[in-house]
């Protein structure tokens, strides 16, 4: 599954190993949810059956988003855990657990997006879940400065057969299983500071250019959602610490070998995020030609404060 925000073809984008996934993926029975088990218990509301699910996981399994986590530096460990080269990795307990990661998404019914980004997110503590507030505790939130971004979702797709409802998809970001899309500046979730341009991912948005500029209007029937998120003051990497990461990473190249130090360190987002990186405010263009605009790539979820609220078609 493509991030929203990319643009290059699945066999360009996805890593061997989410190729394979997602292969396995697709014959896989679909089970149910954490919030499918619970939903009973709220006279079929799935809705405040998800808040619950996900305040009472964030309660005892994240910290609080307040007070930033201690994350730290696992460059040293990763040359163990995923090996230095192909042939390592394949024996390593790095590849072992993302086997297992894929059987447990799969007996679930999620997708598969970046599985050695998502287990080094579990190593970090950045795969917990968010937490889950009214709107009228977004508003109090960003006057006390935490930044609002929003993520548009559109239905996903496999040969012209819709597998996830946009729905589920969001659904899934709230209250269930951590997925790293994959992206043209670090895999990772991507998010728009315009609540326009996440509208546009989610297909809400007609956008057309006429005398060189770009204009968006909104359709009458919406086909997507629109998540809003809350991120913490002081959180994120500035974008010229970034590029100056994604300088050196371009030095490791030589010819057509990759001289990082463990298997899968070629991604700049896997490498953040091992670094205890937990997003970056970043200026991208959506679209070709089009104008920079503010995104962020968010490795740590748990540190992410939610609206219960979705923006539906």
């Amino acid at each position: 599954m493509i991030d929203k925000f990319t643009y290059e073809s699945e066999e360009e984008l996805l890593s061997f190993d989410s190729i394979d996934a997602y292969q396995v993926w697709m014959n896989a029975s679909k089970k149910q949810s954490l919030v499918d088990l619970i939903k009973a218990s709220f006279a079929g509301d799935r809705s405040a059956a998800g808040r619950y699910a996900a305040n009472m996981r964030w309660q005892g399994n994240v910290r609080d988003a307040t007070k930033p986590a201690q994350a730290r530096d696992l460059t040293e460990e990763l040359k163990d855990y995923f090996g230095t080269n192909t042939e390592e990795y394949k024996k390593s307990q790095g590849y072992k657990d993302i086997q297992q990661k894929l059987i447990d998404k799969q007996s679930k019914g999620t997708g598969i997006g970046d599985l050695q980004l998502e287990v080094i997110a579990d190593k970090q503590g950045f795969s917990g879940l968010p937490k889950v507030v009214s709107s009228e505790e977004m508003d109090r939130l960003e006057k006390e400065g935490w930044t609002i971004a929003y993520r548009g979702i559109a239905d996903s797709y496999f040969e012209d057969m819709i597998e996830f409802r946009a729905e589920k998809l969001a659904e899934q970001f709230r209250t269930g299983e951590y997925f790293a899309g994959v992206g043209t500046s670090g895999n990772g979730i991507y998010f728009a500071l315009d609540e326009m341009v996440a509208q546009t991912y989610a297909g809400n948005v007609e956008v057309y250019v006429l005398g060189g500029v770009t204009y968006r209007s909104i359709k009458k029937v919406p086909s997507g959602v629109v998540v809003k998120v809350a991120i913490p003051p002081g959180t994120l990497m500035k974008e010229a610490d970034f590029y100056k990461e994604l300088s050196k990473q371009k030095d490791l190249y030589t010819g057509s070998g990759f001289n990082g130090e463990w298997h899968g360190e070629s991604d700049i987002g896997r490498k953040l995020a091992a670094k205890g990186t937990k997003g970056v405010e970043l200026s991208l263009s959506f679209r070709l030609g089009a104008d920079k605009e503010s995104a962020f790539v968010i490795w740590d979820r748990s540190m992410l404060v939610v609206e219960e609220s979705t923006q539906t078609k």
